[in-house]
This record gives structure tokens, C-alpha cells and sequence, in this order.
């Protein structure tokens, strides 16, 4: 079964095309999972993708920031940028 920690901030998760706010929803379904289906659940968390787990459609969508060649955080431009 799949903790709340295993969701992060950055992943946006859609079942059957609705986003999932509550993490509670997909710890449920997770109960039903055998264990092969579970490590391929978290392994899409990690990288995401579209898949159909049971017969639920998911789509994980993962949300980095942008780092440029120096491994700093690159902003697209001034405006997004944060302030000191």
C-alpha cells in the first residue's frame, strides 16, 4: 500500500481525466494493488506517463523546476524569478 509520502508536491496525478487533489483517493486504490502493480505505480510517480493500472486510466504528470548547466535553478524569465 502507498503512504502520503510517496506523492509529492510535484506530481499532478488525473484518474479518467480528473485531477486528484487528495491523496487519500489514490492510498485507497492502492489497497487493492499487488505488489508488481504498486512498484510500477511508484516507479511512474518518479518519471510519469499514461497508463491503465486495473482497469483506472492514470496520467502523472511531473513538475521540475528548470536547471540550467551549472545545476542552478534557471527561471524562464525576470517576473518568475523569486525574491530575495
Amino acid at each position: 500500500m502507498l503512504t502520503k509520502q510517496a506523492i509529492r508536491s510535484t506530481q499532478k496525478i488525473y484518474i479518467d481525466g480528473k485531477r486528484v487533489e487528495d491523496k487519500d483517493v489514490i492510498i485507497n486504490l492502492s489497497k487493492d494493488w499487488n505488489e508488481n502493480q504498486e512498484q510500477f505505480f511508484r516507479k511512474m510517480l518518479q518519471q510519469g506517463g499514461e497508463f491503465t493500472l486495473k482497469g483506472i486510466n492514470f496520467i502523472i504528470r511531473v513538475v521540475e523546476p528548470i536547471r540550467n548547466s551549472k545545476g542552478e535553478f534557471d527561471f524562464p524569465s525576470p517576473e518568475d524569478k523569486p525574491q530575495d
